[in-house]
């Protein structure tokens, strides 16, 4: 008799979690259903963004441990964000990106990320920027800096 796993396959926001991509969110059991759900997952993308051919350009699924400032954590297979540090000052600052870069040939990309603490002064910034901006600082302003190359919406 096989022993069944309980295994949890998610791509979207669960409570308590951030997260960007399609939104999916199922509880399975074994690996024969898990790989049914990832086969679920990949045709809805693939009919959200026909134009991408995700082994040339992967769409973002999670949160990178590689592209992060020290001051964050992840944890729920990268989908969950934890700031770790002090919080008191912008020089507090610590961001985190995506896996892979929003391909081009998705025209319009959608994600969710759901705030579950606003911690103690409440702030924070969500947001857009491209490789090589600074991780451990907030962006000036809150909208669109091309110099800067973000988008971020700071409240």
């Amino acid at each position: 008799s096989q022993t069944k796993k309980n295994k949890k396959y998610t791509n979207s926001p669960q409570p308590g979690s951030s997260g960007c991509g399609f939104l999916m969110s199922v509880v399975v059991h074994g690996d024969a259903a898990l790989n049914e759900q990832e086969k679920e997952l990949n045709q809805r993308l693939r009919r959200l963004y026909p134009a991408v051919n995700e082994n040339e350009t992967p769409l973002p699924r999670s949160w990178s441990p590689k592209d992060k400032f020290s001051y964050i954590g992840l944890s729920q297979n990268n989908l969950r964000v934890h700031y770790k540090g002090h919080g008191k000052t912008p020089k507090d600052a610590a961001s985190v990106r995506a896996t892979h870069p929003i391909p081009a040939a998705c025209g319009v990309y959608y994600f969710e990320v759901k705030i579950i603490s606003k911690g103690r002064d409440g702030y924070m910034g969500i947001g857009l920027s491209a490789q090589g901006v600074n991780m451990n600082r907030l962006p000036e302003g809150t909208s669109s800096n091309l110099s800067q190359k973000f988008t971020w919406i700071q409240g």
